[in-house]
């Protein structure tokens, strides 16, 4: 039973989920976000979702402070290693 409960805890851990928060008129989400999307390209388990926050009528939306602003699995990223680890690139 245990080892069962480690298998579909690593399914569980294998998948991510980024949300990015961007401005048309923010020039580092112009490059960023087209450079997420490549590097993460065909990366199994992995979902990338752009949101425009000048578009966007969320409370999440209306509390960004700033963009570009990244998620995984629904937790700021604070690092760029934590970005790179989350798209298992280096």
């Amino acid at each position: 039973m245990a080892k069962k409960n480690k298998t579909a805890m690593k399914k569980k851990a294998s998948k991510q989920k980024i949300t990015i928060y961007k401005s048309d008129s923010c020039a580092a989400c112009g490059e960023l976000v087209p450079e997420i999307k490549k590097l993460s390209k065909g990366k199994k388990g992995l979902s990338i979702k752009v949101v425009d926050v000048e578009k966007c009528k969320t409370k999440m939306c209306d509390t960004i402070g700033y963009v570009p602003y990244i998620t995984i699995n629904g937790k700021e990223v604070t690092s760029t290693k934590q970005l790179m680890d989350a798209i298992g690139s280096k």
